[in-house]
């Protein structure tokens, strides 16, 4: 039997080969997130480590004073510095050998608040992607105080790992901000411009993981799945000849199918402009093609779109925007490949190169595949060319002609990744992050346990508790986002995946130093990744700002705190009113429901009467004993109160109680 499995051996000869180079070049390093242009925690000590020559002593420079330790028999050292008050920049250098061999230098460090943002795709989603929303933003980024570091995926499958991958800080200016969160810019920015002094934020987040990924084994021990994938998982040769045999079967089918696809296999490809597409069929785009009268297809559908051009607009340099397409597309203008993406989430935008556009007609065509539920052309996104400053719509009639129908059998399992499996990211990136002072942390997950509420509620406040654990603070502040609305708006709720994932989230406020942001109006029915990140993330940096720095920011709308049913009466009182109830659009406030002990719910008439909201019976079904009250309970409810800061309520579901 081997005595270590690969990724172990991977470990050892990492470390082996480092001590090597270590060794017989004198050379000296600081464990990530160390690195030019950093912030380090103000308030509170700082903590060095890093790996020298072994047993030899090591100098440490910062600020006009000296330090010294020495490195262990693995080379490996610590020294704790004093905790330093804001300012900057600075400079720390690291030295080691009685002469100072080896030395270490580290520019531009400022000191101030420094927030670790966590979660999955809508936390780490880059300001690129929401351009269009936010163009100045963009242009005009130039904020030298404000500094991130977005951490390199890492999955840990058989226990924590000992460092960070290596990256760079990154300044926010004009440069480097597509790539930088959305989310965590705009919290950052609201903090700075509240604190002014800098602020460091730190990414560790990963699209489509689920919250089993962020939390320690020892706290899975209670959840017997988790606890069993993590116990398998420690022989990763299963798990990756899983991953090689799923990535193998993909391949080869998507292989076959092109192979059968008439739009690509027979003699003449349909997108080739010169294609007769007289017999194919018209659809209005955008649209699903389930709601615009194609049945059901889980396959691949072709669409064309002739447009003319004067010759002055075909001789400028042009972008084809084509919204968000489900699931994937592959798109030509003129017979040429301009662009294709795999999945369904990101925007579509595609340059066009200069000169294939031409005078007269234009053709576009896009191939695309559906796996599963509703595809097509989202509604509700952009689409059009914009060549130079003038755009063209191309929202309309297009034409469209089925090349494959999937049958179920044909479906392949999702694709398995080391760092959706359980424990894997908290032994990656949060266990080997723990020595680093930070004031708080920033959540926004929940999309991928949507489904799994009861666990959820069990789950989330184990993690929380296990990450202030890791910082040795039972207090450490934790800041996240409830989930946003999304899917189809229903007048009466059909679906309550998403309300019942938003409750759970809800039931952590038992936690002290805990605050939770409701977004239940800055989500997209049509898009998982809504583009509203600033409401998000200045939101945040306002609950921030609240139970961190004792600042009297409004971040919260109303909370529902008590039902109570007096005869005929049902008063909801509320919590966190700050300034009152409001209705946003001026109408009754909509979403209440009330049902007896069946839980059988039925819509509630409500208004406003000073804090208070009183409900009545909106039909003479008969609901005699009411027994529970909820509001906002669906995917994607049309809402409407709010407290006079324009916050939302939040969602809740409450028991009813009886007037004495």
């Amino acid at each position: 039997m081997a005595l270590f499995n690969r990724s172990t051996r991977n470990s050892l000869l990492f470390s082996v080969l480092l001590l090597f180079v270590v060794s017989c070049f004198g050379q000296i390093r600081l464990n990530a997130p160390w690195a030019d242009s950093m912030v380090l925690q103000r308030d509170k000590p700082i903590i060095i480590s890093g790996s020298g020559r072994p047993g030899e002593s090591i100098g440490i420079t910062w600020r006009g004073n000296s330090y010294k330790t020495k490195s262990g028999e693995n080379g490996k050292f610590s020294l704790t510095l004093p905790a330093s008050a804001s300012g900057g920049p600075y400079t720390l250098t690291v030295t080691s050998g009685t002469s100072g061999q080896a030395s270490l230098t580290f520019h531009d460090i400022l000191i101030g608040e420094v927030w670790i943002c966590a979660g999955q795709s809508n936390m780490v989603l880059p300001m690129d992607r929401v351009r269009e929303m936010y163009p100045d933003e963009l242009e005009g980024a130039s904020w030298p105080l404000i500094r991130f570091y977005t951490v390199p995926i890492q999955a840990g499958l058989t226990g924590p790992m000992p460092e960070l991958p290596a990256a760079s800080w990154k300044v926010v200016n004009r440069s480097n901000i597509p790539s930088l969160s959305a989310t965590a810019y705009f919290f950052s920015r609201t903090l700075f411009k509240k604190l002014n002094i800098p602020v460091g934020v730190i990414i560790t987040a990963v699209g489509g993981t689920p919250i089993e990924a962020w939390m320690p084994a020892t706290s899975l021990t209670a959840f017997p799945d988790a606890a069993k994938q993590i116990s398998d998982n420690l022989d990763t040769s299963t798990l990756f000849q899983q991953i090689r045999s799923i990535q193998e079967k993909t391949a080869l089918q998507e292989q076959q199918r092109r192979a059968t696809d008439s739009g690509l296999s027979g003699s003449q490809p349909w997108f080739m402009p010169s294609i007769a597409d007289s017999g194919w069929a018209s659809i209005q785009v955008p649209g699903f093609w389930e709601d615009l009268g194609i049945p059901a297809t889980d396959g691949v559908i072709w669409f064309r779109k002739d447009l003319m051009l004067p010759q002055e607009q075909a001789d400028l340099p042009a972008k084809l925007y084509l919204g968000r397409i489900v699931d994937a597309d592959e798109v030509w203008v003129n017979g040429t490949l301009v662009g294709s993406t795999g999945y369904q989430y990101p925007p579509r935008r595609y340059t066009i190169p200069a000169g294939l556009l031409q005078s007269g007609t234009n053709s576009i065509c896009v191939r695309i595949t559906n796996h599963q539920l509703k595809g097509g052309f989202a509604p509700g996104k952009s689409y059009y060319l914009l060549a130079g400053k003038d755009s063209i719509r191309l929202e309309g009639a297009w034409k469209y002609k089925i090349a494959l129908r999937f049958s179920a059998t044909e479906l392949i399992p999702d694709p398995v990744r080391p760092q959706y499996q359980p424990a894997a990211l908290y032994n990656g990136l949060i266990a080997p992050l723990g020595n680093w002072p930070v004031r708080g942390f920033l959540w926004y997950q929940g999309e991928s346990n949507v489904g799994k509420a009861d666990t959820y509620r069990n789950l989330f406040p184990a993690m929380i508790t296990s990450w202030r654990q890791q910082w040795h603070d039972s207090l450490l502040p934790f800041v996240y986002v409830q989930l946003p609305n999304y899917r189809d708006a229903y007048a009466a709720p059909e679906t309550n995946a998403w309300a019942e994932l938003r409750a759970a989230q809800a039931a952590a406020l038992s936690l002290p130093r805990t605050a939770m942001i409701t977004t239940i109006d800055a989500g997209d029915s049509n898009d998982l990744h809504p583009l509203n990140k600033s409401t998000v993330g200045e939101r945040l940096a306002l609950a921030a700002l609240n139970i961190t720095y004792g600042k009297n920011t409004v971040f919260t709308g109303p909370r529902a705190s008590t039902v109570i049913v007096a005869g005929k009466k049902i008063r909801i009182l509320f919590e966190k009113l700050h300034t009152g109830l409001v209705s946003a659009d001026g109408l009754p406030p909509r979403c209440f429901e009330i049902a007896g002990s069946d839980k059988s719910f039925r819509p509630a008439i409500a208004r406003i009467n000073g804090n208070e909201i009183i409900l009545e019976k909106q039909d003479k079904g008969d609901v005699s004993d009411i027994r529970y009250v909820r509001y906002a309970w669906s995917d994607n409810p049309p809402v409407n109160l709010t407290n006079k800061a324009g916050l939302p309520a939040t969602p809740f579901f409450l028991n009813t109680t009886k007037s004495k």
